[in-house]
């Protein structure tokens, strides 16, 4: 669990990553986060305990871990003389936006809360699926956030 004040810290990061490594796209990303700031800043980044970040404002932080590692093996990658054929800038939004799709569609969260007792005791399912958001396709393999009431 994170407190509000550690949360508010990784978002805080978050930002600074953002003016850090990204060029002429950064106020575009920071609006689209602006749009979704309560969901962005809270959602977990799985939904169970026994998976990574599965409590309230896991997802940034997780994010910012996977950015700091990826500047890290990038750098061990160069040393190591592999060759770079892309920019920093193009691994930085990578590693920002991997997991993307688990924030949800931009209006309503991917993860709401558990509330039956029973799944969170037995199956440490802290947060499910929000039924109003459709997923994936596991006909065509993609991936595409829609409402159901549409």
């Amino acid at each position: 669990m994170l407190t509000a004040e550690k949360i508010q810290e990784n978002y805080e990061n978050h930002i600074k990553i953002i003016d850090h490594y990204l060029g002429e796209r950064k106020d575009s990303i920071k609006s689209m986060i602006s749009h979704m700031e309560d969901t962005y800043v809270m959602a977990p980044a799985s939904g169970k305990s026994w998976y990574h970040n599965a409590f309230a404002g896991g997802y940034v932080d997780h994010v910012n871990r996977v950015v700091k590692y990826a500047v890290k093996q990038h750098k061990l990658y160069e040393e190591m003389g592999g060759t770079i054929d892309y920019t920093q800038e193009e691994l930085v939004f990578s590693a920002l936006f991997h997991d993307l799709g688990k924030i949800g569609d931009g209006d309503l969260p991917n993860y709401i809360p558990q509330t039956d007792k029973w799944r969170q005791d037995k199956l440490s399912e802290m947060y499910t699926y929000n039924p109003d958001l459709i997923l994936c396709s596991s006909q065509t393999g993609l991936c595409l956030f829609y409402r159901n009431s549409v």
